[in-house]
């Protein structure tokens, strides 16, 4: 999830009237260590700040490049609330995390994690957002997520095993599948709050499982394979769509009405080559769209929506772009920048 994040880097001391003065402002404070510059006062007065602030304070270990990381070192801010573990290759002690009981934001990026049953932990139930990396194993077990209830934003890279149980996670808003190859998602249709539902990287011919929902903003981006999204009528409540990078998609047909897409982004789908149906989306206020196959007049002509107040197109043939940001200008359309 994206945060106004203020960074402590490495610090040789923690200055606990900035920190306030940061959290006050209502940024996300951030101390991180990449080499064991910390000791036991500091890891002290670390946890006493924990403890009296909430999870905007965020705690990350990563790196430690020339050192092995011992993870039992959380025992010395066990009120720590938001935690990352990650860009880590030699550790030991990795359960210590487990018996971390404040917990309420976590992520873990140890690529050389080998345990299977990690989440089995009953000190992750009451997590409320959670971040799993890629690990060279790929044998991570998905099972217990189905157990964490307060659960609201999920972001899984790789991971697969029993995947399905995150149709269980009933209060479960943000799902971000990173890095995900062919494999079933009809569990979303399980998830009635979801709001958020992001596709990054990995591959799939088409979302076509997904059923009538809820979801406001969805993303398709990077995703090898991915040849249709014809399924887009099912997201009757959707604000921002934001397709990018996929290579195989050659057309989108808006066939009926979205009345709530306000943003509509089309990037970088080279054999794109026909956007139709603008007209069934009388919200929209943001359409841009850039470096695709899809012909300028074939757009123009539609009838655009009368919210529309950005529009940009462009090809990357400078010249082309100068005409078309003109004709665009001329009908009363800016960019997004101004």
């Amino acid at each position: 999830m994206k945060k106004n994040i203020t960074l402590i880097d490495n610090p040789t001391f923690i200055d606990d009237i900035f920190v306030d003065r940061e959290l006050t402002k209502g940024k996300t404070v951030l101390i991180q260590f990449s080499d064991p510059t910390y000791d036991k006062d500091k890891l002290t007065q670390i946890n006493y700040l924990c403890k009296h602030y909430d999870q905007n304070l965020a705690i990350r270990f990563y790196g430690h490049y020339f050192s092995k990381f011992d993870c039992s070192v959380v025992k010395q801010i066990s009120n720590v609330k938001n935690l990352s573990i990650d860009g880590l290759n030699d550790f030991e002690n990795v359960y210590a995390l487990t018996e971390l009981e404040n917990l309420k934001v976590f992520a873990l990026g140890i690529y050389d994690l080998k345990e299977p049953d990690f989440f089995k932990s009953d000190s992750f139930k009451q997590l409320i957002e959670l971040d799993i990396y890629a690990t060279n194993s790929k044998k991570l077990n998905l099972e217990y997520v189905r157990n964490f209830k307060s659960l609201k934003y999920l972001t899984i890279e790789e991971h697969t095993k029993n995947m399905e149980a995150i149709g269980e996670v009933s209060n479960l808003e943000y799902l971000c599948l990173r890095s995900i190859k062919q494999k079933s998602v009809e569990f979303i249709n399980n998830i009635k709050k979801l709001k958020t539902l992001r596709f990054l990287l990995g591959s799939r011919e088409n979302i076509k499982e997904i059923n009538e929902n809820e979801i406001e903003n969805l993303e398709i981006s990077w995703v090898r394979g991915f040849n249709n999204i014809t399924n887009v009528s099912n997201f009757k409540k959707i604000k921002i769509l934001s397709i990018e990078d996929n290579i195989k998609l050659d057309k989108i047909n808006f066939d009926i009405e979205l009345s709530a897409l306000a943003d509509l982004k089309i990037l970088n789908c080279k054999t794109l080559n026909s956007v139709t149906g603008i007209e069934n989306l009388p919200s929209l206020t943001q359409f841009i769209i850039g470096k695709t196959d899809v012909n300028f007049e074939n757009v123009i002509k539609q009838k655009l929506p009368a919210t529309l107040k950005v529009f940009e197109f462009y090809t990357g043939k400078k010249s082309i772009d100068i005409e078309i940001e003109a004709i665009l200008q001329k009908k009363g359309y800016t960019d997004r920048h101004n």
